[in-house]
C-alpha cells in the first residue's frame, strides 16, 4: 500500500455567513492504495475528517467525513480493499494537518492568521472538499459517509450537491445540534477564550476544553474499565482531586489531545459545529439518494433518539432511507474503536 501526500490549491473562497474575510486556501490530502485513475475514491480527513471510497471508475468516487480516516481500518490499514478502492484523505479547512487553518501563514502579513482567520462554517468545509474532488477529476460520488460531526457535513454535502452523490451514510450523527451539544460547545469555547488572558496556560485550557467534550465520547462503562489502577497524578496538582483512576484517565486524555491539535484549530471546528443548521425544506433534495442512518445504543454524544428523529424526518419526506442500530459498550467513539462493527452494514448498503 502506498501513502502519497500532496496539497491541492483551492479557488479563492468567500466564506459562509459567519466569516469575516475571503482567503486563498489549500487542501492537504493523503492517498492510500495503488494510484490508478480508473479505480479512484476520495477521502477527506483531519482529526475530525473525511476519507472517500468509490467505484472502480475514475468518474465515480465516495466521500467519507470521519476522524482520521479510522473507518478505513485500524492503524491506517484499510478494511476496504485498496486494490478496488483508491482512498484519498483530506484534512478539514480550518484544521491543523496541512489544509489552510488558523496556524497557516497569511501571505499578506507573513504571520499566522491566528484570530484573524475567518469563522469557518461546515458549508465552507464542504465547498472546499468539492473543489478538491473536482481537482482530482472525480465526476460523481458513490457515497458520502460521515460519523459524528462528519455526519452533519456529509448530510449538508449531499444537500449541496445532490446530483453528485449516490448514497449518504450517517453514523452516530443527526441533522441538527442538540441542547447538550450546544452547551458543551459553549463551555469549551468559554474555556478557550479564557486562554487569551493566560498565554502561558494555553495548553492547559485546551486540555480542559477537550475533557469537557471527551466524557460524551465514551460510555461510563468503558471509562471505568479503562481507568484501572492508581492515579498517575499527585493530589498536589489540584488539592483534593486526582486521587482516582477515572480522574487520571480524563486528565491523560486532555494531555494527549494537545499533542495533536492546536488551540486555534479546535476553536474553529467547535465554532463551525455551533453554527451548523440546514433548511429542513431542502431535505427533499435527497429524493434520489439512498440514505443509511446508523445508531450506537450506548452513544451519549449523539443519542440514538436523535437518529430516530432524523429517520422520521426522512420518511416524512419520502426519502429512501434505512435505520440500523448497533450494540456496543464503547459509546460514541465506537466507530473509532470497533470499525469492524460497521463494515458489514456499510458493505451491504453500498
Amino acid at each position: 500500500m502506498k501513502r502519497v501526500g500532496r496539497a491541492v490549491g483551492l479557488e479563492p473562497m468567500n466564506m459562509g455567513p459567519h466569516s469575516v474575510m475571503p482567503i486563498n486556501a489549500r487542501s492537504s490530502i493523503r492517498r492510500l492504495g495503488q494510484i490508478d485513475l480508473r479505480k479512484v475514491s476520495l477521502a477527506q480527513t483531519g482529526w475530525f475528517n473525511a476519507p472517500v471510497y468509490g467505484l472502480p471508475d475514475y468518474r465515480t468516487a465516495g466521500l467519507l467525513d470521519c476522524p482520521a480516516g479510522r473507518l478505513a481500518g485500524p492503524a491506517g490499514q484499510p478494511d476496504w480493499p485498496t486494490e478496488k478502492y483508491f482512498v484519498v484523505c483530506a484534512n478539514y479547512l480550518g484544521g491543523c494537518y496541512g489544509t489552510t487553518g488558523p496556524n497557516s501563514i497569511d501571505n499578506k502579513t507573513g504571520l499566522e492568521y491566528g484570530e484573524n482567520f475567518p469563522n469557518i462554517s461546515f458549508k465552507d468545509i464542504e465547498i472546499s472538499q468539492k473543489q478538491l474532488i473536482d481537482d482530482l477529476g472525480v465526476k460523481s460520488l458513490k457515497a458520502v459517509i460521515g460519523p459524528s460531526i462528519g455526519g452533519l457535513m456529509a448530510l449538508e454535502f449531499a444537500l449541496l450537491y445532490p446530483d453528485f452523490v449516490e448514497n449518504l451514510i450517517s453514523i452516530s450523527s443527526g441533522y441538527k445540534l442538540s441542547t447538550i451539544q450546544l452547551l458543551h460547545n459553549l463551555e469549551q469555547a468559554y474555556v478557550l477564550n479564557l486562554a487569551k488572558d493566560s498565554p502561558d496556560r494555553r495548553d492547559e485550557y485546551l486540555s480542559l476544553a477537550r475533557m469537557i467534550a471527551h466524557k460524551t465520547y465514551i460510555s461510563l462503562e468503558l471509562l471505568a474499565s479503562r481507568a484501572k489502577g492508581e492515579s498517575k497524578y499527585g493530589e498536589d496538582i489540584i488539592n483534593g482531586f486526582l486521587s482516582t483512576s477515572q480522574e487520571s484517565y480524563m486528565m491523560h486524555q486532555g494531555e494527549k489531545f494537545i499533542q495533536r491539535f492546536t488551540h486555534e484549530s479546535y476553536n474553529s471546528i467547535i465554532k463551525g459545529w455551533q453554527n451548523f443548521s440546514i433548511d429542513l425544506e431542502q431535505i427533499e433534495r435527497l429524493k434520489d439518494i439512498k440514505v443509511l442512518i446508523v445508531s450506537v445504543d450506548s452513544d451519549v454524544c449523539f443519542y440514538p433518539e436523535e437518529q430516530a428523529e432524523f429517520i422520521k424526518l426522512l420518511n416524512a419526506n419520502n426519502i429512501n432511507s434505512t435505520h440500523k442500530t448497533l450494540s456496543s459498550t464503547k459509546g460514541h467513539d465506537c466507530f473509532l474503536l470497533e470499525p469492524e462493527l460497521f463494515e458489514k452494514e456499510l458493505g451491504k448498503f453500498i
